[in-house]
């Protein structure tokens, strides 16, 4: 697992709130 899938995961959260 890359650190940047989680990064990636994290901004996709932000902006679908």
């Amino acid at each position: 697992m890359s650190n940047d899938s989680v990064i990636k995961n994290s901004a996709d959260n932000n902006l679908t709130m």
